[in-house]
């Protein structure tokens, strides 16, 4: 399998070359993104008027966030993220534990959400856990580019095999909702991801053939 920095370039690249080779007057389309990450395929939809930013990865860990039009990491309204977590699907945890670890908000004194649904299990053996997270009043300082005192929440579908986790989310960021109700929540989680992702699909991915290999 091709390196996940040279996958990463190719998918960069493609994402870009298609937005150029639209005509001007061409109205955006959505993009159905096909990503091998850490020995499967994970393959979603990113609907139109989102574009993918740099991506950061590692040996172990992978990140792309898609923005829409003309909104930036300082003052965007929705935001679409697509991880991936090698080696922590093997780890000897529920992923409810594992996925508090991971997204508990840690710097939200003002109405802290962390959700988890119980675990299902797809026909293909992968688990998957709805989650859902967010702040009803965001400090400054509790990510980079954070909107001091708006309200955040995020549904989150995680996936996990026997060796690795991977999900997709979608965030909503706006006025705080420390005296109302948050625009999303638990209950709504299934649905919008969705309606924002398309049938999200994680396949082994195939061995290169020999002839590939050359």
């Amino acid at each position: 399998m091709a390196p996940l920095r040279v996958v990463l370039a190719v998918l960069v690249s493609a994402l870009a070359a298609g937005a150029a080779a639209r005509p001007a007057a061409a109205e955006p389309v959505e993009q159905r993104v096909t990503l091998p990450l850490f020995g499967r395929t994970l393959a979603y939809r990113i609907p139109a008027h989102y574009a993918a930013q740099t991506p950061q990865y590692s040996e172990r860990l992978f990140l792309i966030e898609y923005l829409r039009e003309g909104e930036t990491f300082a003052d965007w309204t929705t935001l679409l993220t697509v991880r991936g977590f090698r080696g922590f699907g093997g780890l000897p945890r529920t992923t409810q534990e594992i996925a508090r670890a991971i997204y508990e908000p840690r710097k939200c004194p003002t109405g802290p959400i962390f959700e988890a649904a119980p675990p299902e299990t797809t026909a293909d053996g992968i688990e998957v856990t709805y989650l859902a997270i967010g702040c009803a009043a965001t400090p400054a300082d509790a990510y980079a580019e954070a909107q001091a005192g708006s309200g955040e929440i995020d549904v989150i579908a995680l996936y996990r095999d026997a060796e690795n986790l991977y999900s997709v989310q979608y965030a909503v960021r706006g006025d705080s909702f420390r005296d109302g109700k948050p625009p999303l929540a638990l209950a709504d989680a299934r649905a919008t991801l969705a309606r924002v992702f398309g049938a999200v699909t994680l396949k082994p991915t195939p061995a290169p053939t020999a002839q590939a290999r050359r």
